[in-house]
């Protein structure tokens, strides 16, 4: 599928800095109110917000009714490749532009990911800390868990913008951090950041490799090489998971660590198991759910040593600062590849991902971790 961003939008006639180009970008964010595109917390939005709640609602207590012994876990995530349609998943998603997501993620670390509020919905609800400090927090209770020392030699699977990289590096002189990305707009900003004196990225301790980690070599990988391995917001998008935990194996040291932070449900929803049968295939081709059993059953080639749920609130509060963000930089946003279409396109993302965390008070799908040691 060709992302509705990716196309010159015919509503801009007149090169950026003119007169004319300020009012192009005047008329279509009136325009957008006209062609029912409501902006963030409007009257509009919260209902259609509550709808689909309602809605999913329903869907995740007709889950709780299937027993969960009729579900195999661990074999889903046996079979097939790595991953499937990460291409897609590139074309429709993360290969719109940078300065996009520079509108309206964190200006600390750029981190596309859920971020940490707290353990209970009452706290994550009555938390003051701002979206970059909960990013913090989010990469503070990662460290906490994966018992790091700060001399460590890091594998980051799936590294976006370089955001656990920044905290990392930052946090611990005497780390470095490899890290591996197939999105070519991902790739440019890193390699810009890593030529930026000031960016903790152009220290020479940050090593990026382009390309699938699913057909990258071992050789390029490293066997045996890292004290860590983590995959951040990656799980969701593999479907083979014995597979990459077989291929992190090989690059542990003994008794190496390999941490993972990803979507999950607490009780298996079989839909969500299949990117095509939910509206967010259109954003996320590929994709799926894993309930918390599937990985925790996966011990052929590394240790389970515990494995946490984080409430569905701490994400549908990140995915809400988020959508708030888009909406206060739509001056910014729309522009020659970002007309009505493309706002309309990211406006419905931001709403169908929030209601996935939303239902059962956060307690039906949030995040979850995983601490594996290698035997």
């Amino acid at each position: 599928m060709k992302s509705s961003t990716k196309r010159k939008s015919e509503e801009f006639l007149f090169p950026e800095n003119s007169p004319e180009y300020s009012e192009q970008v005047s008329l279509v964010i009136e325009k957008l109110k006209g062609a029912g595109i409501f902006p963030y917390g409007s009257a509009e939005i919260k209902d259609f917000e509550k709808r689909l709640e309602l809605a999913l609602l329903r869907s995740y207590r007709q889950a709780l009714r299937v027993d969960a012994k009729e579900f195999e876990f661990g074999k889903l995530s046996k079979e097939g490749p790595i991953a499937e349609e990460t291409e897609k998943l590139m074309a429709s998603h993360y290969d719109e532009r940078a300065e996009f997501f520079c509108n309206f993620l964190d200006q600390s670390f750029m981190a596309y990911s859920m971020a940490y509020y707290g353990s209970e919905p009452d706290v994550i609800a009555s938390s003051k800390a701002s979206l970059e400090e909960a990013q913090t927090n989010k990469f503070e209770l990662f460290c906490k868990r994966a018992q790091l020392k700060g001399n460590e030699k890091v594998f980051n699977l799936g590294c976006g913008f370089g955001s656990l990289e920044k905290f990392l590096l930052a946090k611990y002189p005497e780390m470095t951090v490899t890290g591996i990305t197939p999105s070519a707009v991902q790739v440019k900003y890193l390699k810009e950041q890593m030529n930026n004196s000031d960016s903790v990225l152009s220290s020479g301790r940050f090593k990026l490799l382009e390309g699938n980690f699913a057909s990258v070599s071992s050789e390029t990988l490293g066997k045996e090489y890292y004290d860590a391995v983590f995959s951040v917001g990656v799980l969701e998008h593999i479907k083979n998971v014995k597979l990459t935990l077989e291929r992190m194996e090989k690059m542990l040291k003994p008794g190496g660590v390999s941490f993972h932070h990803l979507i999950a449900s607490y009780h298996a929803i079989p839909r969500f198991l299949d990117s095509s049968k939910t509206k967010i295939d259109k954003y996320f081709p590929g994709g799926r759910v894993w309930p918390v059993a599937e990985l925790e059953s996966h011990d052929e080639h590394l240790e389970l040593e515990k494995s946490w749920y984080i409430n569905g609130r701490n994400y549908w509060r990140t995915l809400d600062e988020w959508h708030k963000r888009f909406w206060q930089n739509i001056d910014n946003i729309v522009g020659p590849e970002f007309g009505a279409d493309s706002v309309k396109h990211w406006n419905d993302y931001f709403c169908l991902c929030k209601i996935v965390f939303s239902p059962m008070n956060g307690e039906m799908v949030g995040n979850a971790h995983y601490l594996f040691r290698k035997k």
